[in-house]
């Protein structure tokens, strides 16, 4: 199975391939700001199953507090 994610502008995209080495849950403070919850699912993969493309590069939302 593969899995992508993209940025907001659309200019970077991240793929992993296979399933993941882990999965948690984390309910700390930091992880909850993040997912805008009271907790936050994350998934561990290899370096190796895992493709960039696109430029990274620094974007805020006219949103954002």
């Amino acid at each position: 199975m593969t899995r992508t994610a993209r940025c907001v502008c659309g200019q970077l995209s991240v793929s992993v391939e296979g399933e993941p080495s882990g999965v948690y849950a984390c309910s700390c403070k930091k992880c909850q700001r993040g997912s805008g919850s009271a907790f936050s699912y994350a998934g561990q993969f290899k370096k190796a199953a895992l493709t960039v493309s696109g430029e990274h590069t620094a974007y805020r939302s006219e949103h954002a507090g």
